[in-house]
């Protein structure tokens, strides 16, 4: 009697486990669908949770590490973390990427982050963004810039940073040019940088000519700070460096 008891014990396990094994693998009940995402402000919540879904991971098989590296592939996202919840829920706390230029390519706006990722293409021109001229061959939305020539685009993007930590009355355009970053300060008044090494000693150079410029009443010139030597400013009819 005890015996067929236990076979009996036996045989409920062996059937628990194999229907909990039919429930978890072809029910979505275990399907980590229930997505909230956390201090998103440029990131669609509905899109990135369809982005996480499609991955049809399911509670027991989530590898945390392997997802957040998923996450982090999206373009405006920098970084994430993720937590779960019992059966089906998972809360994604992502740090987004923040465009700080936009830069002119091929009549769009490529919207970039300060380390030269792409973070989306627009057709009209931001005006929130400083606006940087850089040709080059190609680009890929959520990847880098990545030429020959992109550290002096990384250069400008510094130069913007600068330019935003100090309240100036102009807001000047931006041209790389032969491997030279030129600003357009007003119409007849340019600064050269050359490829914006030491880009912070030079900036401060041209502010100090700039300063001078107008205490002297001079109106028009080029303040070129395109080497670490001394700068000087460069006098012309039209204040044109083309």
């Amino acid at each position: 009697m005890k015996k067929g008891i236990k076979f009996l014990i036996f045989i409920l396990i062996i059937i628990i486990i194999i229907g909990a094994f039919s429930l978890y693998k072809y029910s979505d009940l275990f399907l980590l669908n229930n997505i909230t995402i956390m201090n998103n402000n440029r990131v669609d919540s509905i899109k990135l949770a369809e982005y996480i879904s499609d991955k049809n991971i399911k509670f027991f098989d989530l590898d945390k590490y392997e997802l957040e590296e998923f996450i982090n592939s999206y373009p405006c996202i920098r970084e994430s973390h993720i937590k779960k919840g019992f059966p089906n829920k998972i809360e994604v706390v992502i740090n987004e990427r923040i465009p700080v230029v936009s830069v002119f390519y091929a009549e769009q706006y490529l919207l970039v982050d300060e380390d030269l990722v792409v973070i989306d293409v627009v057709k009209e021109k931001p005006n929130y963004l400083y606006e940087i001229s850089y040709k080059f061959e190609n680009f890929h939305i959520g990847k880098k810039i990545n030429d020959q020539k992109s550290f002096v685009l990384k250069n400008a993007v510094d130069l913007v940073f600068l330019i935003n930590s100090l309240e100036f009355e102009f807001h000047p355009d931006i041209i790389i040019k032969d491997g030279n970053i030129n600003t357009i300060i007003s119409d007849d008044i340019s600064a050269n940088f050359g490829d914006g090494e030491n880009m912070e000693s030079r900036f401060n150079s041209m502010i100090s000519i700039y300063e001078n410029m107008k205490k002297d009443g001079i109106e028009k010139g080029c303040i070129n700070v395109s080497h670490d030597g001394y700068p000087t400013l460069e006098m012309f009819e039209e204040g044109n460096w083309n």
